[in-house]
């Protein structure tokens, strides 16, 4: 493991964790048990806990951690000690990690995300927040998904601009960033956010400079930037020679440099007398560190610079050592590539039958290491999909949790209105009791003539309710007119798409005269429901709420295979009110038409983030853009719908579009009641 990996995937330990001490090594397991020993739940026996178990899963890998780590996260919730919560959390989500056990990580880590504060001090919560989303965007990157890891990189860099500048903490972030455009290939946005690190150079701690420069080669070197790797390396040497690190950091940045610096010599400048001699040094610097992992990997990198060199007899006993010690300790990948070698040197040499052993060897381990790729990301997409499915689960009891609530507020308010009416019954029959003796006292005639009054104002009365009540059945039919018009539009687009996809795959069919008259009532059917249909309410709205709805959308116009739509939320945990909710979601559904019919575009992401009383939208295609400016002149009634329910909403709308690039509407709106 590269000290850049580690110091990526477990920024907690390095430079985050809240209140544990800076070096685990010098801990006193007797001073901290005594601690635990003699406080009953408080707040010092929580960090106790924490510390002491955390020590034992990472320093001494003993799992009897994990119990002293459940007891503190128990007594913090029953003390409402937020930071010894995250502690707990964030220990066991690194233990996770370190043994790939996906669902549990992912789980720990959400729950950081998820746990409720009450504090003055929103600091810890937004350093947890960061933290949980550094670790989740670790695990995604180490399991090949670059977009959901930059996602939550993305996510703590934010939340690290939140805090007070800390160039250390920033350089990571924007390291984790970088690595994981760079490995998206999006080369010039990885460049951007290690520009970024340069005017914090001369802040940074020296363990912190090395990661970007390391990261600096990493980008350069997929680039083939042999310039760049020169200036690179250069700066490294130049922080081994001057600056002051740490006895253990000596010899890892060493070992990292001379591994890079033989692998430059050997394949750019094929000068394999220095790459020897740098892979020599590494060798030795991997054998001080005592890391068995580092020394197979700095043999495997000398006995490749001796065969390139044309040095068969140097690398023939290191190539057998790099592979016995590879299968013996399961580093498969290295024991395949030095039987790879040892199979190409024996051939050369025209020792066949070794040639030939270590070959079927060598592809003996490639079928096992391909095997154990599949069962990781297997496991890895099962962990996914039971954390989805918790989340689902969380999300539902919490929805139930509302509806309950709801339903006992509504029961307080029919019991409050049943008062006021019983109060109002009793007055009004008083003020008739009072209303009759008076009239009792009239002459016949009066009370004749009141009586007719009374019979008018009734009469009258009736007919207004009568008029309220048609007037009210006129608008609601003309409200379902449009909602069905709005709504069912995306629907039969989506019909169309795959309509077409049928005819595209079954070229045959469009002969057909069945076909033709199927796709003839296609088109009169959409038209006619477009015209009467126009905003009839999804079910799935009104009973889930706005994101299973987008996401039900998303999944439905993506099972039509000519377009991928892929959506997103954070903040929506609670739902919005039911007006906002529609106007939201019509909103999306106009954009997605407007995609499907005119961007030409494969792919389409959409955002929905609620942070406090903000709610931003974006949606965002691949398709082939268009003129804004020629839009606005022309004023579609598709722009001009969405742009009026923005206004009704209060919000504002931004387009920005590229020709042959694709289309960016971004949406941001002020809640009136941020509780809701």
């Amino acid at each position: 493991m590269t000290l850049f990996y580690r110091s990526l995937c477990l920024l907690c330990i390095y430079l985050l964790v809240l209140h544990w001490p800076a070096s685990a090594q010098t801990i006193n397991e007797d001073s901290l048990r005594k601690v635990i020993a003699q406080h009953r739940r408080d707040t010092l026996r929580v960090d106790a806990l924490n510390r002491l178990g955390g020590y034992l899963l990472s320093h001494k890998q003993d799992t009897s951690g994990l119990a002293l780590l459940k007891e503190a996260l128990r007594d913090a919730r029953s003390l409402g000690y937020y930071t010894g919560i995250c502690q707990s959390l964030l220990a066991r989500g690194n233990y996770a990690t370190k043994q790939n056990d996906w669902l549990a990580a992912i789980a720990t880590y959400e729950d950081i995300l998820q746990e409720p504060f009450t504090g003055k001090d929103s600091l810890r919560r937004i350093r947890a927040q960061m933290m949980a989303h550094n670790n989740l965007g670790g695990i995604y990157n180490r399991n090949g998904d670059y977009t959901t890891a930059l996602s939550h990189r993305l996510q703590s860099l934010k939340l690290a601009e939140q805090q007070a500048p800390d160039p250390n903490t920033l350089v990571i972030v924007y390291c984790n960033i970088a690595s994981e455009y760079r490995q998206l290939q999006l080369y010039d946005k990885a460049a951007e956010y290690l520009d970024r690190v340069k005017p914090m150079l001369t802040d940074l701690k020296p363990i912190y400079h090395f990661d970007y420069l390391y990261e600096l080669h990493s980008l350069d070197e997929v680039k083939n930037d042999t310039a760049g790797i020169t200036r690179a390396l250069a700066g490294m040497k130049t922080l081994i020679t001057t600056a002051k690190f740490s006895p253990f950091q000596i010899l890892d940045t060493e070992y990292e440099y001379y591994k890079l610096e033989g692998n430059f010599y050997r394949d750019y400048q094929k000068d394999y007398k220095k790459a020897i001699e740098a892979h020599q040094q590494s060798l030795q610097t991997a054998i001080k560190m005592n890391a068995e992992e580092s020394r197979l990997s700095a043999l495997q990198n000398l006995a490749t610079s001796y065969y390139k060199a044309g040095m068969t007899n140097q690398a023939i006993p290191l190539f057998e050592e790099v592979y016995r010690l590879g299968v013996a300790r399961g580093l498969t990948f290295n024991a395949k590539k030095a039987a790879g070698h040892l199979s190409d040197i024996f051939k050369t040499n025209g020792r066949f039958e070794l040639a030939l052993s270590y070959r079927e060897k060598a592809i003996s381990l490639s079928d096992s290491l391909q095997k154990d790729e599949k069962l990781k990301e297997l496991n890895f997409l099962e962990a996914r999909y039971q954390n989805e499915k918790r989340m689902a689960q969380i999300a539902s009891l919490e929805r139930e949790n509302e509806l309950h609530k709801l339903e006992v507020k509504e029961k307080n308010r029919w019991m409050l209105a049943s008062i006021a009416i019983a109060i109002l019954v009793i007055l009004f029959s008083m003020m008739l009791y009072r209303s009759n003796r008076q009239r009792r006292l009239l002459a016949e005639k009066d009370r004749m003539l009141k009586e007719e009054e009374i019979r008018f104002l009734e009469g009258q009365q009736k007919v207004i309710s009568l008029q309220s009540m048609v007037n009210g059945q006129e608008a609601e039919r003309s409200r379902i007119a449009k909602d069905l018009h709005d709504g069912l539009g995306g629907l039969f687009s989506t019909v169309r798409m795959h309509y077409s996809t049928l005819q595209e795959q079954v070229p045959a069919l469009q002969d057909l005269a069945l076909y033709k008259k199927t796709r003839e009532l296609i088109g009169v059917a959409s038209e006619e429901l477009r015209r009467v249909a126009h905003n009839m309410m999804p079910e799935v709205l009104l009973k889930l709420g706005l994101p299973e709805a987008l996401r039900d959308m998303s999944n439905t116009i993506s099972a039509g295979g000519m377009l991928s739509v892929n959506f997103q939320s954070y903040g929506l945990e609670k739902r919005l009110d039911r007006t906002t909710e529609i106007m939201l979601y019509r909103i999306i559904q106009e954009l997605i038409n407007n995609i499907i019919k005119h961007a030409s575009a494969s792919t389409v992401l959409i955002q929905l983030n609620r942070e406090e009383n903000r709610l931003s939208l974006v949606v965002e295609d691949n398709g082939k853009g268009f003129d804004t400016a020629a839009a606005d002149g022309r004023q579609s009634m598709g722009l001009a719908t969405i742009k009026s329910r923005v206004e009704y909403l209060r919000g504002q709308l931004l387009i920005d579009s590229v020709p042959d690039v694709g289309t960016t509407v971004l949406i941001d709106i002020v809640l009136d009641n941020p509780s809701a």
